[in-house]
């Protein structure tokens, strides 16, 4: 379960690879409404291809799966109560809270701040700040199924994601703190912070182990609702943070951010790395 929750997180970082350095010489090269359109057409194609090919529980497959049965009073179990259930286990809000505070680099660095940040505070340009943060993203497709294959080998979760949590502080804190990185420094860095952080994938096969298979499912959403939610929270806040510790003025209503700014909003990466260590501890998984 590590492993395929891995290897498909691993294809979902292919996205963000593509959005870095490739986006940004597409942009560069057709201007960012054609590079738009063609994303936009991408995922139409995408969806006609998901639409012809993925099918809910394949006739082949259905002999593998009645072994693994499920009795007739679960079954008939209200979806109602299946989120009940699962919305008052502390357990699916711990490994959420953990998969969300773990994803922060992705969504504050990969997605929307890292350039910003590199350029400013580490003095690149903005072509080389989108090779560290895709190789940030490459460090957890890499991860991903790696950490998922050890987790299944050695039975164990918590310990994996306890581990992954506290490489992911110290990766982070280097980054932060560390006078004139250099560029290869930089890429390693954070081919390393990529590769510490996949231990997020765990909080699915750990939460899914503690159900039956017909409440997997409402349990998962669990863990969908609390990654989206921290880039809904977290995003806005790492701009509020920006905002609150800039003391120029508006020129021509553009605001113009000094590296000081940056360094300050993106502690709360290390903070969320730390609560994620203390969760990470906290977790229960099954014997």
């Amino acid at each position: 379960m590590a492993l395929a929750s891995g290897v498909i997180i691993t294809l979902g970082m292919l996205g963000g690879v593509v959005a870095q350095t490739p986006m940004a010489l597409l942009s560069q090269a057709l201007g960012w409404r054609q590079a738009m359109m063609i994303a936009s057409g991408l995922g139409v194609a995408l969806t006609i291809i998901i639409l012809l090919t993925i099918k809910d529980w394949p006739t082949r497959r259905c002999d593998a799966i009645s072994t693994n049965k499920v009795n007739k009073r679960d079954q008939k179990t209200n979806v109602w109560h299946r989120l009940r259930m699962v919305i008052s286990n502390p357990c699916n809000w711990l490994g959420g809270i953990y998969t969300a505070l773990m994803n922060l680099p992705v969504f504050l660095l990969g997605a929307l701040w890292g350039n910003m940040y590199l350029v400013k505070v580490h003095n690149l340009t903005t072509t080389q700040a989108s090779y560290i943060t895709a190789i940030m993203l490459f460090g957890l497709m890499i991860g991903s199924p790696l950490i998922g294959w050890i987790s299944d080998q050695i039975q164990s979760r918590r310990m994996p994601m306890i581990i992954g949590s506290l490489a992911s502080l110290l990766v982070i804190l280097v980054i932060i703190f560390a006078p004139n990185l250099s560029l290869l420094e930089l890429l390693l860095l954070f081919l390393l912070l990529g590769l510490a952080s996949s231990s997020q994938v765990l909080s699915f096969p750990l939460i899914t182990e503690l159900y039956a298979p017909h409440a997997t499912g409402a349990a998962n959403s669990v863990v969908a609702l609390a990654i989206m939610s921290s880039g809904f929270i977290f995003q806005p806040m790492f701009g509020w943070l920006v905002d609150l510790h800039n003391k120029s003025e508006n020129t021509l209503n553009h605001t113009i951010y000094s590296a000081s700014d940056l360094s300050f909003a993106v502690l709360i990466i290390p903070l969320a790395f730390t609560i994620a260590v203390i969760i990470a501890s906290l977790t229960s998984e099954k014997a």
